[in-house]
Formats: structure tokens, C-alpha cells, sequence
């Protein structure tokens, strides 16, 4: 369909009439007829007609007549979006001489500069943060979404697309190793800064839009002018992750030493102008502000943190302690509430708020990240070794919302029963996990260094993507792929080693992967490189309006349905009063609720049983 071809008469209509239907307002019936072109197109100027209709209506059920016209035109436009060529291949709209990557990307030029963060913007530009220099520096830049520096990115300094930053102590190291991006444009970087050869403590910038730094954002000692430092850990603090609150509140989390030896989880809260906020307490409720803490007993690392919509904090780190091996290295997965502790109602069966010394039948299981799908499950990426005869292998594990193992995670082979190992095409050699992420459509995609035999010299990118349910997107091989139809390949984005993988889904569901790559294979010099893959269709072919799945669009049934779901109502008053046709397979908030995050991508609530008649 082309962009501007016109929208079904008769879902429009479907529309409009829920209008009058949810508002009970007579005349907005009697005006549909009159305010629907058979030709409507998606940009024609008749939407300024209806808005008497709108007007007639409760703001708030305006803006979910708004939201229901959004997703009709999203998905009658779903042929037109970028990732329509094949899953996999390089996005050739983006990079130096439409090859889909940038392998050179250099902010100083002076030593290496190397990519840690990267972040994509609503309007689809791209922020990637690093160290760079001789003198390490925090050093940020930003590309068009075509992959060119973004010229009103200025900086301080008038710097067209890319510059340094100074924040810490002049001459000593520093890094930017995290990014944010606020709903306001303005941009957070957070990193380390050496204050001393063996003391670092956590930094963190906020610029404007256009990347001069923000004056308010004035820290704990009230005087900063959009940078500081702030010591969390006693020794190295170490930070890899910068979150926003939807309150405005910002967290920093990462690792710090608590001795030369002993690394530990660790994180702040700050207020939206940088003050400590004393009521973020910790696991141990003592905190103030900022807690340092073993999650495992002894000694973390590759801890990764993430941000629930109900404010609670879920980490999962590589951990040593387990008693049966104790310096083997396992995985923990602890929850935090909305103020830094323990959360009881996670793990119940167990140490309140933790699981310890997940191995998911490994001789070993690091960590690689978390992320939540829409019904509350939570999926654990790490890198393992099955057997001790064996390279290691990208596996997945996951959980339901309370931790407990969901055995209805069946992986590539169907075989699965909660965690697996997924195969990548041509990697008879080492596969470790670095990145994942989620698409809109509930697509799992999982990122990360392979080689294609065990004494292989390089490492390149490999990624895979599967379904909800761990099964493998057979849709989804690159061009280089040895075996297609498994879902997972290899891809070279430098022209030698590289390292720092990143990875992030854009909204249009294009995948970008962020590095740093070698030059050559002699040289010590490393930059930046980007690359973005083309991630092809999308929810649209999986939702449609029929809500109830009885093959036909009900005003009284579907677009009642989907209008009370936008207003935000959960539970049984979705589909209460609602008669159903016989051939309907929706009947109850568990299919419906199913049906709206799984196959259209639609953020809700995590399912909640007790919300059924």
C-alpha cells in the first residue's frame, strides 16, 4: 500500500463510531457519515474535521481515539517501512557509500577512540559516547539517522557532530560508558574519572539538545554546571548504566571496588537537578542516596540493570559464591522496589528478592543482560559451557514475574524446558553473549563476539534473533549466513578485532550494533564503528483490529475493546457488558491482554489473574 493510499472506509468508520459509542454522545454518530471521505488518506486534511467530533468527547477519550487511528495507520503503512528488505542484511540506506556501517568514526583522532554507549533519539537520530585521545576523555557524537554528524550538534565549543567533553580531573583518564536520553531532548552521559592513579569515582553530564552542557543540572554540592563527580564506592567506581525514572529521577548504577580485589554491585539515584535523593535506601535500608552492595555473596561483575513501568529495579550479574563450586562463576538475578530494597514478592520460595548461582545446567553462566517482555516475563541472556569438551555458547534462560523458571520457554529446537543454548550458522568456535533486546513485536534479539573456530585470531559480530517463546526466526539470516533459516549469523562490521559491543532496536525496527574495531590488523589503533541491519517486518502482520479474532471488526466488540485498553483499563472491565459472536477466540483479559502484547507489540501491564471475572 502506498503511503498515501486510503484507509478502509469501514474501519474508520469502526473508528468514529466507538466515538460515540464510548462518549455516548448521539451527534457523534450522526456526524460519521458525513465526515468520512472513501478516499481518506493517512496525511488528508480531514482529520481537522473531526475534531468537533473530538471536541464533543473528554479529553481523555479523545487521545484514545487518537491512539486507535495511530495504530490503523501504522499498520496499513506497515509495507512501507524501512525494514521491509530481507532481516539481516546490511541497511543500505545508512553509512559510508550506502554499505550499511561506519568503520572509521573518530572524534580526536589522537590515540583510539573508542565507542562504550549509544542511544537512538525519537526523531531516529543516533548518540554514541566513549573514551577517547591519548588522555582518555569522554568524547559523545551524533549522527544523522543516515550516519552523518549531525552539524547542530555543537557542543560547547561549536563542534559540528562530535566533541570531547571535560568532566573530572584535567589530565587524568576519564570515560563515558552510558546513555540517556531524557523525554526533554537533553542528553545524560555518565562514566568514571580518575582522580587518582588508584581512585576513580562515577561522573555523569547532562547536555542540551544541542550538546551544550545544561547549567541546572547542578549535582549534590549544588554548584556543578551540567557535570560532576560523585564517589559512591571506596575505591574505583566503575559505571555502566545511566537509567530516567518517569518521575525525572536518574539512576547510576555499575560496579565498585570495595578493595583492590573484590568488585561489588553499586548505584545512586539522583534528583532531576543532580542532588543525592535520600530516599533511595538500598538493600539494606541504611542508604542515602547511594548504595554498595554483594549481590552474590563475594565478588560481582558484568552486572546489568533494568528499569521496570513500576519503578522497581531488576539486576542480573555474573556472580561467584556458590557454595557446591565456589569459584565457579554463576548468575544472580536480585530485585529492588521503587526505593533500593530487597523486593519480598520476588523469588518466594527463596531468599526473598534474589536467585543465586543460576547455571541453567552450565558449568558456567555470565551474564550478558535482562530484558522484560510484556506479560511480566523476564529473559536472561549470558554466555555458558555446557560441557567442558565444548566452546562456549550463547544461552537464554527465563523467568516469570516472580522468579520462578518458565518451562514454557522452549528454545530453537522446541526441546528447551526454560533455558537453552541458541546456535549461531558458521560458528564451530567460541559464541559469547553481550547485548539484548526486545523488538515491539516481541522478538528477542541477543548480540554477540563469535569466532568461527576456536583458535580464530578475530572476532566478529553475531547476532541472533527468536520468537517470544525462544523458537528461532527462521526470516531472520544476514548475508553471510553458512546455514539459512536458523535465525542466527555472523556479520563484519571492521576490517579486524572488535570489541565494546552495543546493540539498539529502532523504532522503526531497524537493529544497530555499536563497536569499537582495529584499524589493521598490526596496529594498535582503534575507532569507533556502526553498523545497522535491516530487521524486516514488523507486529503489523500479526495485528489487526479484529481484537476478539472472530475474522470481522466490531464496533461494539473490537473497537470498544481496544479503546478501553488505551484508556489504560485492565482486567475484565476490558471486555465486560461485551457480547461475543461463537467464533470468537478472545473472550477473557488472559487472550486479549496475550494478544495485545505478544503479536502487537502493545506496552501493558504484566497479566494479572486476579483482574478476571
Amino acid at each position: 500500500m502506498a503511503r498515501n493510499s486510503p484507509i478502509s472506509d469501514i474501519t474508520v468508520r469502526h473508528v468514529l463510531g466507538s466515538i460515540a459509542l464510548t462518549c455516548n454522545i448521539e451527534t457523534a454518530s450522526q456526524m460519521t457519515s458525513t465526515l468520512i471521505a472513501t478516499t481518506m488518506k493517512h496525511d488528508h486534511p480531514s482529520i481537522s474535521r473531526y475534531r468537533s467530533v473530538l471536541a464533543l468527547c473528554d479529553s481523555v477519550f479523545a487521545l484514545a481515539v487518537v491512539l486507535m487511528l495511530a495504530l490503523v495507520t501504522t499498520h496499513a503503512n506497515a509495507d512501507v517501512w524501512p525494514s521491509q528488505a530481507v532481516p539481516g542484511t546490511f541497511d543500505t540506506t545508512f553509512g559510508s557509500n550506502e554499505s550499511g556501517k561506519i568503520i572509521e568514526l573518530g572524534v580526536t583522532l589522537e590515540g583510539s577512540d573508542y565507542l562504550r554507549a549509544i542511544a537512538v533519539q525519537p526523531d531516529q537520530k543516533i548518540i554514541v559516547a566513549g573514551q577517547c585521545g591519548e588522555v582518555w576523555k569522554f568524547c559523545v557524537a551524533r549522527l544523522l539517522s543516515s550516519g552523518v554528524p549531525d552539524p547542530s550538534f555543537i557542543g560547547d565549543n561549536q563542534d559540528r557532530g562530535k566533541f570531547t567533553v571535560n568532566v573530572g580531573t584535567p589530565g587524568q583518564n576519564s570515560y563515558a560508558s552510558a546513555v540517556a536520553i531524557q523525554p526533554d531532548g537533553k542528553l545524560l552521559i555518565a562514566g568514571s574519572c580518575t582522580l587518582a592513579p588508584a581512585r576513580s569515582d562515577a561522573c555523569i553530564v547532562r547536555l542540551l539538545p544541542d550538546g551544550r552542557f545544561d547549567p541546572t543540572f547542578i549535582g549534590p554540592s549544588g554548584t556543578a554546571r551540567g557535570a560532576f563527580t560523585l564517589a559512591i564506592g571506596n575505591n574505583r567506581d566503575s559505571i555502566n548504566t545511566v537509567l530516567v525514572q518517569p518521575d525525572g529521577k536518574i539512576v547510576m548504577a555499575g560496579l565498585c571496588d570495595t578493595s583492590f580485589t573484590i568488585a561489588v554491585a553499586c548505584a545512586a539515584r539522583l534528583m532531576p537537578d543532580g542532588a543525592l535523593d535520600p530516599t533511595f535506601v538500598g538493600p539494606l535500608g541504611t542508604g542515602t542516596g547511594t548504595f554498595v552492595m554483594s549481590l552474590s555473596g563475594t565478588s560481582d561483575f558484568d552486572v546489568n540493570y533494568l528499569l521496570q513501568p513500576d519503578m522497581t529495579f531488576m539486576i542480573a550479574s555474573s556472580c561467584r559464591g556458590d557454595p557446591q563450586e565456589p569459584f565457579g562463576t554463576r548468575a544472580c538475578l536480585t530485585k529492588l522496589d521503587s526505593i533500593g530494597r530487597f523486593d519480598t514478592s520476588f523469588n518466594p520460595n527463596g531468599t526473598p528478592g534474589q536467585i543465586k548461582y543460576i547455571s541453567g545446567g552450565n558449568l558456567y553462566f555470565t551474564t550478558a543482560g535482562i530484558a522484560l517482555q510484556p506479560d511480566g516475563k523476564l529473559v536472561l541472556a549470558a554466555s555458558c559451557l555446557p560441557v567442558a569438551t565444548e566452546p562456549e555458547k550463547i544461552c537464554l534462560i527465563r523467568y516469570s514475574a516472580d522468579g520462578i523458571v518458565d518451562r514454557t520457554f522452549v528454545g530453537p529446537n522446541r526441546q528447551g524446558r526454560g533455558s537453552f543454548a541458541f546456535p549461531i550458522s558458521g560458528v564451530a568456535g567460541i559464541a559469547l553473549a553481550r547485548n539484548i533486546a526486545l523488538q515491539s513485536d516481541g522478538k528477542i534479539v541477543v548480540s554477540g563476539l563469535c569466532k568461527v573456530t576456536v583458535n580464530s585470531g578475530t572476532s566478529d559480530i553475531c547476532v541472533a534473533r527468536m520468537h517470544g517463546d525462544g523458537t528461532a526466526d527462521t526470516s531472520f539470516d544476514g548475508p553471510n549466513a553458512l546455514a539459512p533459516g536458523n535465525g542466527g549469523f555472523m556479520q563484519l562490521i571492521g576490517p579486524s578485532i572488535l570489541n565494546g559491543l552495543r546493540l539498539q532496536i529502532q523504532s522503526d525496527g531497524q537493529i544497530l550494533h555499536g563497536a569499537y574495531c582495529r584499524l589493521n590488523a598490526n596496529g594498535g589503533v582503534y575507532r569507533m564503528c556502526i553498523a545497522r541491519i535491516n530487521g524486516g517486518p514488523y507486529a503489523a502482520p500479526q495485528c489487526s483490529l479484529d481484537i476478539d479474532g472472530d475474522g470481522t471488526i466490531g464496533t461494539v466488540t473490537d473497537i470498544l475493546i481496544a479503546t478501553r485498553a488505551a484508556l489504560g483499563f485492565t482486567g475484565a472491565i476490558v471486555y465486560g457488558g461485551i457480547t461475543f459472536a461463537e467464533s470468537a477466540t478472545r473472550r477473557n483479559w488472559s487472550s486479549i491482554h496475550r494478544y495485545f502484547t505478544q503479536k502487537c507489540g502493545m506496552p501493558l501491564p504484566p497479566f494479572d489473574p486476579s483482574s478476571e471475572l
